[in-house]
């Protein structure tokens, strides 16, 4: 179907081929006009542009008053060259049963060429005969145009039950429009605090930026915050205030309350006479329309096509949670050492000096050889006392035995003072024999305050001077720690106490599942291991987890490994529901305040 402003355009320009542009212009209630259309204006708006001529508007007037043909002439400059061109406004009454309808303006620059035009039988078509039906055809509705309602009828339902629901909307508002019950039609809902517009028939204009739908949209939304009684009709005087050109509103309820959906609210628009008054028999239809709009305004076009997309997905993102299996990763944190390892610990508190550390730089040693040294003064001090008893009872002894020597005896009385002295000298070797024991388990003890390596291998302990030299040492504190590089290699991991029961229930079925090993600083150093041990007690870690020390022996190893490398271990615990394996933290914790 053409464009009415394009039938128009071609009509014009056949019939009045001097005219560079017009404007077609409705004649409104009190000789108001209002422009419908214009040609020949290219990017120049020429809703504005007619505002600033001085005494156009006396012009439109007169000719109305008048009915007659009226000259005017203008001065305009063209684009390019900016030069002033005299131009000629020449204003056409349309007449309809002798009222003024409307008026068409042409704009022209060569006035002798008007001339026969004006003198023309083409006036008098275009004022009485084409012209009324510009004016028709430019408006939203006409009821001229009902002529073939019944066929366009039946042919919109047929388009009804063949489109898309989205479409359906539109369709019934079409039907409104089709069977003559209103010039335009709108329906709107209220969402929140907004008002949006559903969806538009009858009218020109669709981009609900536009003007004059922001009007009306305004208009909607200060209905959704009064009550009145559906049906309710809105006159003129009521719609200037929106800037609204329309002679009256209906307004229905489609639903108020928000029953089916959110409100909303039909508005059937008369621009003319004969639709002021609201028909009857729509009144008498309506509940049947109002089954039919709610059907199709449940879900708007924009949410509906959405919604086709996320439901699809949504099923599928619940359907892979709850039935995909995907193996459960347990992870554990830790570092490499040497099989052949021992930890060597200060058997007496004291003091390491540093010209007591013999550590050698290359961190390399061999079995039995002396490391460091501890100091300790309480050692030396009581070895130095008991040294000095043992001295003073020597002496003692030493001095009885010359008091009685064993050749001499005597059998008058002095025998008594004889036996005193065996006794005294008895006494007093039996107290160097105490001193003489202490004497030598504390030199023992000073001897063990040498510390030797059990092994050859190399000091795992880093920077161990550092730790050591100067510093104070309790009994049983670690010290250092020696391993065998060439030895096998191990590694101890931490395995967090919410992952203990997967890993135990992994190894009961198999205890010879392998853990893959991964070097944090190198990932393309891997190995693989078997559990060795796993602590049968949980250590509380500062950062407030709980870990359990476990010990992964691996299968192979390189020569070039260090000790101390950080890894992370990982074992394949079996397959569980996807959902389970990424929200597992969450699921136990609920489960742990639910029963199941």
């Amino acid at each position: 179907m053409q464009n009415p402003k394009s039938h128009i355009a071609e009509e014009i320009s056949q019939l009045v081929p001097e005219a560079m542009s017009w404007l077609l212009w409705q004649v409104e209630s009190g000789n108001d006009t209002r422009l419908l259309t214009s040609h020949g204006f290219g990017n120049q708006d020429a809703a504005t542009i007619h505002q600033k001529w001085t005494g156009h508007e006396q012009l439109l007037r007169q000719a109305v008053e008048q009915k007659t043909i009226l000259r005017a002439q203008g001065q305009g400059s063209q684009t390019k060259s900016m030069e002033a061109v005299s131009l000629e406004l020449i204003a056409i009454p349309l007449v309809e049963n002798d009222a003024v309808t409307g008026i068409l303006e042409l704009i022209v620059t060569n006035q002798i060429s008007m001339e026969s035009f004006l003198k023309s039988d083409r006036v008098h078509k275009i004022s009485h005969e084409l012209g009324p039906k510009w004016i028709k055809s430019s408006l939203p509705w006409t009821r001229g145009q009902n002529a073939h309602s019944p066929e366009l009828l039946e042919e919109l339902w047929q388009i009804q039950q063949q489109t898309p629901p989205a479409e359906c909307l539109q369709a019934l508002l079409d039907l409104i429009i089709v069977k003559g019950y209103a010039n335009r039609c709108s329906l709107f809902q209220k969402l929140g605090q907004k008002t949006r517009l559903l969806g538009i028939s009858g009218g020109s204009e669709s981009d609900v930026r536009s003007p004059t739908l922001q009007n009306l949209t305004k208009f909607a939304e200060s209905l959704f915050e009064k009550e009145f009684s559906s049906p309710e009709s809105c006159p003129a005087e009521d719609l200037k205030e929106y800037s609204l050109s329309a002679k009256t509103i209906h307004v229905f309820e489609v639903d108020a309350a928000g029953q089916f959906h959110q409100p909303s609210l039909l508005l059937l628009e008369a621009f003319q006479m004969p639709w002021m008054t609201l028909k009857p028999e729509f009144v008498e239809e309506f509940p049947i329309w109002r089954m039919a709009l709610s059907t199709q305004i449940k879900q708007s076009p924009a949410k509906r096509s959405k919604a086709y997309w996320l439901w699809p997905i949504i099923l599928l993102i619940v359907a892979a949670l709850v039935f995909l299996p995907v193996p459960m990763i347990i992870s554990a944190e830790g570092y490499l050492v040497p099989v052949e390892r021992r930890n060597l610990y200060a058997s007496e508190p004291g003091t390491i000096h540093s010209k007591d550390l013999k550590l050698p730089e290359n961190r390399l040693v061999e079995g039995g050889q002396l490391l460091l040294t501890i100091t300790s003064l309480d050692l030396e001090t009581r070895l130095s006392a008991i040294d000095g008893e043992v001295a003073t009872l020597n002496e003692q002894i030493r001095s009885l035995r010359n008091t009685r020597p064993d050749a001499e005896r005597r059998n008058d009385g002095r025998d008594t003072v004889d036996v005193n002295i065996g006794i005294r000298l008895a006494e007093l070797k039996a107290e160097l024999t105490g001193l003489q024991a202490e004497q030598s388990l504390l030199k023992h003890r000073i001897e063990t305050l040498k510390i030797h390596s059990p092994l050859a291998g190399q000091i795992l302990t880093w920077d161990a001077e550092h730790q050591l030299a100067g510093r104070p040492v309790q009994s049983g504190q670690h010290l250092l720690t020696v391993g065998d590089p060439q030895s096998e290699w191990e590694a101890l991991v931490d395995i967090r106490d919410v992952d203990l029961q997967y890993v135990k229930q992994t190894l009961n079925e198999n205890a010879q599942q392998e853990w893959n090993v991964i070097s944090l600083a190198e990932a393309d150093n891997r190995w693989n291991g078997v559990l060795e041990t796993l602590s049968p007690t949980v250590e509380q870690h500062p950062s407030g987890h709980a870990f359990a020390v476990a010990v992964i022996r691996l299968q192979s190893s390189e020569d070039h490994l260090l000790p101390g490398t950080r890894i992370r271990a990982t074992l394949d615990c079996g397959k569980y529901p996807l959902g389970y394996v990424l929200f597992r933290a969450p699921f136990e914790t609920l489960r742990a305040y639910l029963w199941w």
